[in-house]
C-alpha cells in the first residue's frame, strides 16, 4: 500500500464505524428536541471552538462547501431549542451572522451526545485487543506526522479537531475513531489548500469536480446531486459560468493535486507539494505502509453485525 492510499482506507474505516455510534446520537439528541439527522455541524462545533463562539463565518471555514444562510439556519435553530445564545447581551439575533455560546442545556446535550457515542464504542472489538492497539498508536503517529508537517496544507481543521482528544486513558475504539476524524480534517485542510489560492468559492469548486467527472451537466443536476449544502439553482447557474472562465487555470490545480510526491516532500521540497494531503506523510508511510492491513480489517469486521446484518448510518451530512 502506498503513502496515497492512506486516507481512502482511513475514510473508509471512519465510515464504517460511524455507522455504529450514528443512530444512537440521533436518538440522544432527538431528545433534546433536534431533528433527525440536524444536530451535525453546528451543535459539536460550538463546543469545539470554546472558549470562542461559534457564528456562521467560522463555521464556513470548514463547511467551506455549504451556503452561509444554511449555516446561520442551524445555529437559529440552536437559539430557538435554548441549546445557544447569543454572545453578549442581545448582541446577536438567529440567523443574523451574529456569534454564539452554548447554553447549560447546550452543554449537557453536547456531553450527552459524546457519552452515547462512547458508550456504543467501548464494547466493540471488530478486532483483537493487541491488534487494536497497534492500530491506533499508527493512526497516532499518523496524526503527529500530520501536525509536525510542513504547510501547506494549514492545520486549522486539524487543531480544531484535536481539542476532541478523549485522553489516552479511553476506550481504544474511541482513540481509534479520534484519530480518523483528525485525518479527515487534515483532509479538509489540505482541500481549502488547493482552492483557495485560486480565488473561488467553496460552491464554484465543488461545482466544478462534478462537471469535471462528469457527474453533472446543468445547474439543475447540480442541485439534485447537492440538496444538502443549501445552494439554489441560481446559485449553480453562477457557479458553472465562474467554472468555465477559469477551467483552463483549475485543470493546472488538479495535475499538480493529483501528482504523486516524492517521500522527500515531507521534508518541503518546493518541488513536491504534489497531493497536499498525507504530502507530509510520505517518508513515514511508505516505510510502514504494510502494517494497515489492520485498518482494511477494522473497516470490514464493522461492516456487519453479528447476524450478518449491515449495520446502521454513518454520521452526518455526505461527505466531499
Amino acid at each position: 500500500m502506498s503513502y496515497n492510499d492512506v486516507w481512502s482506507l482511513a475514510r473508509k474505516a471512519w465510515l464504517a464505524l460511524t455507522a455504529h455510534y450514528g443512530p444512537a446520537i440521533d436518538r440522544a439528541a432527538e431528545e433534546h428536541g433536534i431533528p433527525l439527522g440536524e444536530w451535525y455541524g453546528w451543535l459539536m462545533a460550538a463546543r469545539i471552538f470554546e472558549p470562542d463562539p461559534v457564528s456562521s463565518t467560522r463555521l464556513k471555514i470548514r463547511s467551506a462547501y455549504t451556503a452561509l444562510p444554511r449555516l446561520e439556519a442551524d445555529l437559529a435553530k440552536g437559539v430557538q431549542l435554548g441549546l445557544l445564545e447569543p454572545a453578549g447581551h442581545g448582541a446577536a439575533l438567529p440567523g443574523a451572522g451574529g456569534e454564539y455560546y452554548l447554553t447549560r442545556q447546550g452543554h449537557r446535550a453536547v456531553q450527552h451526545l459524546i457519552d452515547t457515542a462512547y458508550a456504543a464504542m467501548a464494547d466493540l472489538r471488530p478486532l483483537p485487543d493487541d491488534d487494536l492497539q497497534r492500530l491506533a498508536g499508527l493512526l497516532w503517529q499518523l496524526v503527529e506526522a500530520s501536525l509536525a508537517a510542513p504547510e501547506p496544507p494549514g492545520k486549522w481543521c486539524l487543531r480544531i479537531a484535536r481539542h476532541f482528544d478523549p485522553g489516552a486513558g479511553a476506550p481504544v475504539v474511541v482513540r481509534i475513531d479520534q484519530y480518523l476524524s483528525d485525518l479527515k480534517a487534515y483532509r479538509d485542510d489540505a482541500f481549502l489548500a488547493a482552492w483557495r489560492p485560486h480565488g473561488v468559492t467553496g460552491q464554484a469548486w465543488e461545482a466544478f469536480t462534478l462537471l469535471w467527472r462528469g457527474a453533472a451537466a446543468t445547474p439543475d443536476e447540480l442541485l439534485a446531486r447537492l440538496p444538502y449544502r443549501g445552494f439554489g439553482r441560481g446559485d449553480y447557474v453562477d457557479a458553472r459560468c465562474r467554472s468555465s472562465s477559469r477551467a483552463a487555470g483549475w485543470r493546472r490545480t488538479r495535475v499538480v493535486f493529483r501528482h504523486r510526491a516524492r517521500p522527500g516532500a515531507s521534508r518541503g521540497h518546493r518541488g513536491d507539494r504534489g497531493p497536499l494531503f498525507l504530502c507530509g506523510l510520505a517518508a513515514w508511510a511508505t516505510r510502514r505502509s504494510t502494517s494497515f492491513g489492520n485498518c482494511s480489517r477494522f473497516r470490514g469486521a464493522l461492516l456487519h453485525r453479528d447476524d450478518g446484518r449491515p449495520v446502521g448510518r454513518p454520521v452526518g451530512r455526505p461527505v466531499v
